[in-house]
């Protein structure tokens, strides 16, 4: 049985836009080889709006399953016959799981966060989550993080609209003991005071915009660092890992806070969907020693700052 599991072809699709910049590919090609399966993981670049076309993909007998990256981890809701329950707590799918021809929706995004967290020593129990960014990246996060025993939630986002949706979520699954708040940031009119004062006493900040992907790039201005007063074992997260090092998580490093990489997220959602799909236990060392080896052949800059904690398969 396992043989012909092992000839018989099978592929996993990235959708994303764009989606031919990612490393998922190799890490999840390292897991199918390590554990004997003919499978491959293709992106495959979707503009916005255009995600109907996913859906003859995703219905050819090849196709496992898929994984769902920005901009369409909302979108694809429309797509999918199930949620998991934390897909529905997120409202927001990364990852698509076939089965007798029915397509549930996932989000390993928040499960991968914590465990990059855990890695670090580090837990959102009891803790106030301050969140850039309201799209689906931050809303699977957030709902990982509130489902783990957050006590606050703040997010700072353009939109206010598409903030107080995402806390609205989340404080639906809270019990009406999440504590939560919005405001704007991004604009002209942003204060530095504001900032500091929603800022205080934050446990976890995540940064899930794309803003980090301009080197030395930030949501919090330089001058802002210092008027700060986070927890002293705050740490800082990125969901973008290009750079490795974002200019974020380069300040978070100059307050000598621990900080947590979008590699290391990458790494770490990858392992349930991989799980999800295949059914077999995923070879973790050997996909986070393909991550990184990619990182540093692709110049992902500051990927060997990182202190990734090294994994074996049994983790």
């Amino acid at each position: 049985m396992r043989e012909a599991e092992a000839t018989r072809m099978k592929v996993v699709v990235l959708l994303g836009w764009p989606a031919w910049s990612s490393l998922s590919p190799v890490v999840h090609e390292a897991g199918f080889r390590a554990v004997g399966l003919n499978w491959r993981y293709l992106p495959l670049d979707i503009p916005p709006g255009c995600l109907s076309v996913a859906r003859a993909v995703l219905g050819s007998p090849s196709v496992a399953g898929a994984n769902v990256t920005m901009p369409h981890k909302e979108d694809v809701l429309a797509l999918v016959d199930a949620l998991t329950p934390r897909a529905k707590a997120a409202r927001a799918v990364n990852t698509i799981i076939k089965k007798d021809g029915l397509l549930t929706g996932d989000n390993t995004d928040g499960c991968g966060l914590l465990q990059a967290l855990a890695a670090k020593g580090a837990t959102p129990t009891g803790r106030k989550v301050v969140f850039f960014g309201a799209g689906g990246a931050a809303r699977g996060c957030a709902a990982g993080l509130v489902q783990a025993g957050a006590c606050e939630i703040v997010v700072l986002n353009r939109s206010l609209d598409r903030a107080a949706a995402l806390v609205n979520s989340m404080s639906a699954g809270g019990a009406g003991k999440l504590r939560a708040s919005v405001h704007r940031w991004f604009h002209e009119d942003e204060d530095a005071r504001l900032l500091a004062d929603v800022m205080e006493g934050a446990g976890v900040v995540v940064n899930a915009t794309p803003v980090t992907r301009k080197p030395g790039a930030s949501p919090i201005p330089v001058e802002t660092l210092g008027r700060l007063r986070l927890s002293r074992d705050c740490v800082f997260c990125d969901m973008v890992y290009r750079p490795a090092v974002t200019g974020f998580l380069q300040q978070g490093q100059a307050l000598g806070l621990p900080v947590v990489s979008g590699l290391e997220v990458l790494l770490y959602q990858a392992v349930p969907a991989f799980e999800a799909w295949t059914g077999r236990c995923a070879p973790v060392g050997v996909m986070q020693a393909a991550l990184l080896s990619a990182a540093a052949r692709d110049g992902v800059p500051g990927g060997d700052q990182l202190g990734f904690a090294q994994v074996s398969d049994g983790w």
